[in-house]
């Protein structure tokens, strides 16, 4: 059994990082494949929103799209630029499976 997989058999929870500027990459839909495999609930962070280039609204909508998660923005900085014209700021975005009793 990989690494991976192992290790997520025992979590009670876990933090998805996906990137501000390359949003959801094939490792991001293989990681959060085996998340759902293992019923691991969790939290999507937005990395490096300091770049140039940086989109958290369009990785959000990817994480939507691509991973098939009800994504909300929980916290978006409003950022300010710096030298290199890049924003900064954080975004963190929570994934919840609606359950209806």
């Amino acid at each position: 059994m990989p690494q991976v997989e192992r290790a997520l058999r025992v979590l009670d929870g876990a933090i998805l990082v996906l990137c501000g500027v390359g949003g959801v990459q094939s490792q991001s839909i293989t990681v959060d494949r085996q998340m759902r495999r293992y019923r691991v609930p969790r939290v999507v962070f937005i990395n490096k929103l300091d770049r140039m280039g940086a989109n958290p609204w369009r990785v959000m909508q990817q994480a939507r799209d691509k991973l098939k998660l009800n994504a909300a923005a929980v916290q978006v900085g409003k950022g300010t630029s710096n030298s290199t014209g890049a924003s900064r700021c954080g975004c963190h975005v929570v994934a919840r499976k609606l359950q209806l009793a």
